[in-house]
This record gives structure tokens, C-alpha cells and sequence, in this order.
């Protein structure tokens, strides 16, 4: 596990695209027969073309404002992730008539209606190109579609698009739940499924709440961060199944707190598939809302909670990880038992080998230890921390 407060930086991709790139797949203008491909990276490119394309999919809520718009003239790819990890889709083309470029990217199969995208972003303009950039979060060995079209149907536009990760939501604060012994994660803002896709790396889920009492603790530990209110993803969704809410980490606790002001989950915009706490409600009930809300939404910073615990992971859990900044020094507490040793390891990436050692042979202070030592790459503001027997 690990507990540091790593700083996210801002992902600068630079793409270079000429007109000499190998086209690896055209697209198909059918969902159901999606062309496959494969690879990640800047340099592996795939090539769309819309010409001659159908529109085939349902409105997806692509633009950063509520509503659904078309994505005209789709045409679709299949794309199997290596790992689990959050990407981004970067496209680029020249726009033929006025209009951007649209991606929309999907889970689940192919759609059972509009507003079902895990993500998905319109096009902006960069450098004369129209670009679209949307990121997701992605489980190893799962496919997903990529959707990809214009915003008006009198385009007809061939462009290239990669497919690169990124890094995980960053975590915020932790703290542990007297009530279960549970340790929960609260992440840097992000969408749904790039906040549960961390929550796996960590070796947890995405929050589910099971009684009124651990609702309550949520809000008090997580529900103001800095002086500032915050909204909170659960684990609660009906991405897969309009109107069959479920937990993501497949537990049926059966609690449910719904606000009796916004009724039950409605599927406002017919695109809300994903329970959260708004920022703006004090009572802490639930909303259900769009995955990957945008910078026009007034609660468009939404946080993932992660939940760790059950089972053997209790034995051993980070309780706390304090930085000096000034002398660029860590203290990490965690539970521990009477009588063992412990290490300290770290890794720049939160999937990474945490094959470095900070420390090791550290002796047990009984049911808690707390070990200080010094930023193990110095000025380094990114670092995972796990502790091992």
C-alpha cells in the first residue's frame, strides 16, 4: 500500500504528425464490427477516416455543459488494455466545414441507448488541427470501444489518433475508520472510472457504503479538504444496467441514501450512471451524475474515495504520512504487531516493482510503528510508499 501525497504533474504530450505515417486501421462505420488494434504510445499511430461513414451510435454528453450531442459520421475501433492504467485518446485532423472532431469511449459493448460513455470530449482547436483528448480509466485484458466522428454531419474528415497513459489520480489525504479498522483514500478530482482505476492500483475499490454511520464518517473525513467543500464518488453505479445499481467491488450491502430533494437517481440528461456526494449538499445524500463531468458543471471536482480493508489487508495498513518539506523528510505510521520487522519501500509509479528499499529490518513499536527518514530521491514529489514484512 501506499500512502505518500505524490504531486500529479501535468502531462505535456507533444505529437508530431506528418503525412508519411503508416495507417494501421481506417475504422469501421459499424459498431458491431469494430476494427481492432492494438499498442500504446506517441509514436504508434492509427488512422480514422469518416468519408463515406454512416452515423450508427446513440448522443453521448460530450460537450463540457449538460446535454447529449451527435457524433455524425462515427466510425469505431476495439482496443484490448495491456494493463490496468488510465490513458488518454489524443486525436488530430483538419477540419473540412466547420465543426470539431468528437471521441466517446465505452465499456460495456456496444450502446443500449445515448449517454453511455465512460468518457469523451469534443475537439479543440490547436495549431489548425482540431483535437480531441479524453481519458479513462482502463482494467487489464478488458476491451473498449473507441468512438470517433464530427460534430457536424456535413463533415467528412481522415485524421490520426494514439492511444498513451497517464498517471493515476493523486492521493490527497488518508485516514482510517475506527468503526471498521478500514483505511480510505481521497483522491486528487477525476472521472469515475480514472478514480476506481487508482483505487485498483491500490489495492482497493472505489468506496461502498454500508450503513448510515459509515456515511456520516465519510462526510466527516473527506467532505471538507483545504477550507473547501468536496464532492465524492462511491462505488454505486448502473453503468452496466440502467436502473440496476451496483457496487464496484460487487458487495450488496443494500444501504442506500439517495437525496429526498433530487428524488431518486433520475438519469438526468439520460447520461448520470454514477453515484456521488454533491459538494453543495450539506446533509451528505446522494446524486447520481455523468462520469466525466466538465469544466462548465458547478460540481464538475469530484473526488474518488478509495476503500481498503477486509480480510488480511487490516493486518497490515499506512495510518498516516507526514512530509517535512523543509528538510524533505517522510514519517510513515502504520498498524504492526509485537515482535516483527518491517521495510519501507517506494517506487515512482503506483503500479510500479517497489523493488527500492527506504529501510529495512525496522523493529516492531508494537500494534503501532512510526519510522522518519529522508526523501530517498531527494526533491522528488512524486513517490509511492509500501511497507512489507
Amino acid at each position: 500500500m501506499n500512502s505518500a501525497k505524490p504531486i500529479l504533474p501535468v502531462a505535456l504530450v507533444s505529437l508530431c504528425f506528418v503525412s508519411s505515417h503508416s495507417a494501421i486501421a481506417q475504422g469501421s462505420d459499424n459498431c458491431a464490427n469494430a476494427q481492432l488494434i492494438s499498442g500504446i504510445g506517441s509514436n504508434n499511430f492509427h488512422s480514422f477516416r469518416t468519408s463515406g461513414a454512416t452515423t450508427d451510435g446513440y448522443e453521448e454528453g460530450v460537450l463540457h455543459r449538460p446535454g447529449l450531442r451527435q457524433i455524425e459520421n462515427d466510425v469505431w475501433f476495439r482496443w484490448i488494455a495491456p494493463k490496468t492504467a488510465v490513458y488518454r485518446v489524443n486525436t488530430n485532423h483538419i477540419p473540412q466545414t466547420n465543426g470539431a472532431t468528437a471521441v466517446a469511449i465505452y465499456r460495456y459493448g456496444c450502446l443500449t441507448g445515448p449517454g453511455r460513455a465512460i468518457a469523451g470530449r469534443m475537439g479543440a482547436e490547436v495549431g489548425g488541427g482540431l483535437w480531441a483528448y479524453p481519458s479513462f480509466g482502463a482494467e487489464k485484458d478488458n476491451e473498449y470501444l473507441i468512438r470517433i466522428g464530427n460534430t457536424v454531419s456535413q463533415n467528412r474528415t481522415n485524421g490520426v489518433f494514439t492511444i498513451e497513459e497517464l498517471s493515476s489520480p493523486e492521493i490527497l489525504v488518508t485516514a482510517v475508520n475506527p468503526a471498521n479498522g478500514r483505511t480510505y483514500h481521497m483522491l486528487e478530482p477525476s472521472s469515475w472510472s480514472e478514480a476506481r482505476t487508482a483505487a485498483l492500483q491500490l489495492g482497493g475499490d472505489l468506496v461502498t457504503v454500508n450503513d448510515h454511520d459509515e456515511n456520516e464518517w465519510l462526510m466527516g473525513a473527506f467532505g471538507s479538504f483545504e477550507g473547501e467543500n468536496r464532492s465524492l464518488w462511491l462505488g454505486y453505479n448502473d453503468a452496466d444496467n440502467e436502473g440496476n445499481w451496483v457496487w464496484a467491488n460487487g458487495e450488496t450491502p443494500g444501504y442506500e441514501n439517495w437525496s429526498p430533494g433530487g428524488g431518486p437517481p433520475n438519469n438526468g440528461n439520460e447520461y448520470e450512471h454514477y453515484a456521488h456526494v454533491r459538494r453543495d449538499w450539506d446533509d451528505g445524500t446522494w446524486n447520481d451524475l455523468l462520469g466525466f463531468p466538465g469544466v462548465s458543471f458547478f460540481y464538475d471536482e469530484v473526488h474518488g474515495v478509495v476503500e481498503i480493508g477486509g480480510g488480511a489487508s487490516r493486518a497490515l495498513q499506512i495510518l498516516e504520512m507526514i512530509h517535512d518539506q523543509e528538510n524533505d523528510r517522510f514519517t510513515l505510521t502504520w498498524t504492526s504487531s509485537p515482535n516483527e520487522t518491517y521495510a519501507i519501500v517506494y517506487d515512482p509509479k503506483i503500479d510500479g516493482q517497489f523493488a527500492a528499499r527506504v529501510q529495512g529490518n525496522i523493529t516492531s513499536g508494537g500494534q503501532i510503528t512510526s519510522f522518519t527518514f529522508d526523501n530517498p530521491i531527494a526533491g522528488a514529489k512524486r513517490l509511492f510508499f509500501r511497507i512489507r514484512r
